[in-house]
């Protein structure tokens, strides 16, 4: 059974690793960040999310996607704030905001990029291409989930 009473410590949230990667929302290095700071194992870390150690394994190695809702399970069972992962709590909806259609996103997006001089225009790739697509991929899947 992981160590519970094992507290993150309190300058986490701020350190570089764990900083860049809820800019990001990576949750990922985020899982990976506790782990090393709770000084667990992968099976303690997933003894202590309620999945199986190789589906973690999955997850840090960014071999498995994780659903909203499994998001918000992992944050609550280790104590992550679900507002820094940039969640809302589905129980109680923003002020003023609505369901996001995504047909009425992609409109927003389409036009903004349409627009000239909106955002530099980038024709190199470097190392960071794939993983930004798989990203945004990876978004819109969950968007129509």
């Amino acid at each position: 059974m992981p160590r519970r009473d094992s507290a993150l410590p309190p300058d986490f949230w701020k350190r570089d690793g764990t900083a860049e990667a809820l800019a990001t929302c990576d949750l990922a290095r985020i899982l990976e960040q506790v782990r090393l700071a709770r000084d667990w194992s992968q099976g303690e870390l997933a003894r202590a999310v309620g999945y199986s150690q190789s589906w973690v394994s999955r997850v840090v190695n960014r071999q498995q996607s994780l659903t909203v809702d499994q998001v918000r399970e992992i944050a609550g069972r280790l104590g992550i704030p679900i507002h820094l992962l940039r969640f809302a709590d589905s129980a109680e909806p923003q002020r003023g905001a609505g369901p996001t259609k995504r047909r009425e996103l992609g409109k927003v997006v389409a036009a903004a990029a349409l627009t000239p001089g909106a955002a530099p225009q980038r024709t190199d790739v470097d190392e960071g291409t794939a993983q930004t697509l798989r990203a945004i991929t990876g978004g819109q899947r969950r968007l129509d989930g």
